[in-house]
C-alpha cells in the first residue's frame, strides 16, 4: 500500500509540474496568504488529485487535511502525506466525526490551514456536508474554495465523483476564491448552501472556460 501511495504522490506532482499553469488567487485571499492567516479550504472530491502539489507550490502555511478512513481516503490521503500534508482521518457523524472536528479546530487554532472534501468520500457529488458548515461557524476561519480545470483531460463518468484526469503538458487553471466569512450565529443550512454555491460556481466557471462538460450535483434526499 505504501508503494502505491508514493507512486500516486509522484504521479500527481509530475502531472502538476508538466502543466502550463495559470494560477488565479483572489486579491483579498492573497492578502490573507501574505498575512499567514489560517484558512478553511474546500475542494470537491473530483478535483482532489492535484491539490497537494498545488499547495506545496503556492500554500503559505502548513496544512492539515481531513480524509476518510475508507479505502480511497487512505490511498489518496497517504499520497498527499508523501507531499508533506498532515492527514486527519475521520468519518461523517458519530464519535469519529466529533473527534476529527476537534482535531481540525485545533489545527486552525495552532496556525495551520485546514483542507477538506465536503462531498467525500461517498457523495453525493458536489453536495456540501453539514460538518463543513459547522467547522466554518465554530472556527470563524475564512473559507476559500480551490479548484482547477484543464484544456485536455478526461472525466471518469463511471465514478461517483466524476474526477477530472488532466493529460500531460495541458493548459490548466487553478483558482482560489475570495474568502467567505460565514455568520457564526446564523442558520447552519443557510451557511451550508452559501459554501456549496461558492464551490460549485467556481467549478462550473472553470470547466466552461475550457469547454469541459458541466459536472452536475449528485442527488440527495434531505428529508430523510
Amino acid at each position: 500500500m505504501r508503494v502505491i501511495r508514493v507512486c500516486i504522490g509522484l504521479y500527481s506532482w509530475a502531472l502538476y509540474a508538466s502543466a502550463r499553469k495559470r494560477i488565479e488567487i483572489d486579491p483579498e485571499t492573497q492578502a490573507l496568504f501574505e498575512a499567514k492567516t489560517p484558512l478553511l479550504i474546500g475542494i470537491w472530491h473530483g478535483r482532489l488529485l492535484l491539490f497537494a502539489p498545488f499547495w506545496r507550490h503556492c500554500g503559505p502555511l502548513p496544512l492539515s487535511a481531513i480524509a476518510s478512513p475508507h479505502a480511497d481516503g487512505m490511498l489518496f490521503g497517504g499520497a498527499a502525506e508523501t507531499l508533506g500534508l498532515t492527514l486527519l482521518y475521520g468519518t461523517k457523524g458519530g464519535k469519529g466525526g466529533a473527534k476529527v472536528m476537534r482535531a481540525g479546530l485545533k489545527a486552525l487554532k495552532n496556525g495551520q490551514c485546514l483542507a477538506l472534501t465536503p462531498d467525500g468520500s461517498r457523495g453525493p457529488r458536489q453536495v456540501l456536508g453539514e460538518g463543513t458548515a459547522a467547522l466554518a461557524q465554530l472556527s470563524g476561519a475564512p473559507f476559500v474554495a480551490i479548484s482547477h480545470s484543464c484544456a485536455r483531460g478526461w472525466i471518469a463518468d463511471g465514478q461517483w465523483d466524476r474526477p477530472l484526469y488532466p493529460r500531460w503538458f495541458t493548459r490548466m487553471t487553478f483558482r482560489v476564491s475570495a474568502p467567505l466569512y460565514v455568520n457564526r450565529e446564523g442558520d447552519r443550512e443557510t451557511v451550508r448552501q452559501q459554501i456549496e454555491a461558492l464551490m460549485n460556481q467556481q467549478l462550473w466557471d472553470l470547466d466552461a472556460h475550457y469547454g469541459q462538460p458541466k459536472s452536475e450535483q449528485g442527488s440527495v434526499d434531505r428529508g430523510a
